[in-house]
């Protein structure tokens, strides 16, 4: 199936006309939150891609590593990633998919995934204040709760 296919029996599926596409990238909005859908053909690969936002400037590096934590054997991050944008500075989510795996489906699946992982940290990072991102990280010890991710690993 090409990626075209790929958002044709999607938009399908979600029973409408069709969907934004402009040079292999696909536009969708869940719950207010944008999502790109994008082709990477190099790696025949579907990448999905949210913005997380900006971290507090005077929590910056206790922010980065509390989403460095979350990366460990995506460990908060339900198989996605977390990187920050050299210009904006801004942190995304994005999840990397096998074309060859996906259906309409499958994909309806991993997209509903990958946003209920990025809105819980668009909340978490909405929250932030100095002094809980240790803790939440690390799951205890803060003036938070841990986030409530889980990716099915059993850290031992």
């Amino acid at each position: 199936m090409t990626f075209e296919d790929l958002m044709a029996a999607f938009a399908e599926k979600l029973g409408i006309g069709g969907l934004n596409r402009e040079d292999g990238v696909c536009a969708v909005e869940i719950d207010g939150m944008g999502v790109s859908i994008v082709h990477v053909g190099e790696a025949d690969a579907v990448v999905l891609h949210g913005t997380v936002g900006d971290a507090p400037p005077e929590a910056e590096g206790r922010f980065a590593e509390m989403l460095l934590r979350a990366n460990h054997m995506f460990d908060g991050t339900s198989g996605a990633t977390f990187s920050q944008d050299a210009v904006t500075k801004r942190y995304a989510l994005q999840r990397s998919l096998p074309l060859a795996l996906l259906d309409a489906d499958s994909l309806a699946t991993e997209l509903e995934k990958f946003a209920n992982s990025l809105e819980r940290w668009k909340k978490l990072l909405e929250d932030f204040r100095p002094g809980a991102a240790e803790g939440a990280a690390q799951g205890a010890g803060g003036d938070e709760p841990a986030p409530p991710f889980g990716n099915g690993y059993l850290n031992v």
